[in-house]
């Protein structure tokens, strides 16, 4: 009887050591899962919002930037001669005039 006693009690004592141990196992996994995901999530934050610092800056000091354009077609005609010309130096000259309104530093 005693030793019946005895291995009911080892067994019992063993089993929890061993609950204990594997229990630790579990807790250090999962904070090792939460600190990987926490990192993450900041460093995936950090990168989001460095570019949009970045972008804030390049359009405070450099502008936005834009497509501007013209286009401009004859009205009659077949499109040669003076009437084209006109109408070409016309455009350019809407086009110069838009490009010094706005600021624009490349205008083509």
């Amino acid at each position: 009887m005693n030793r019946v006693v005895t291995t009911v009690v080892g067994t019992l004592v063993e089993s929890w050591q061993e609950l204990r141990v594997h229990r630790g196992r579990v807790v250090l996994s999962l904070v090792g899962v939460t600190i990987a995901v926490a990192s993450l999530a900041v460093v995936v934050g950090f990168g989001s919002l460095a570019e949009r610092v970045t972008a804030a800056f390049n359009e405070q000091y450099g502008g936005r930037p834009a497509t501007y354009s013209i286009t401009g077609t004859p009205g009659s005609g077949d499109g040669t001669g003076a009437a084209a010309a006109a109408t070409a130096d016309a455009v350019d000259r809407e086009l110069r005039a838009a490009a010094d309104r706005y600021d624009v530093q490349y205008a083509t």
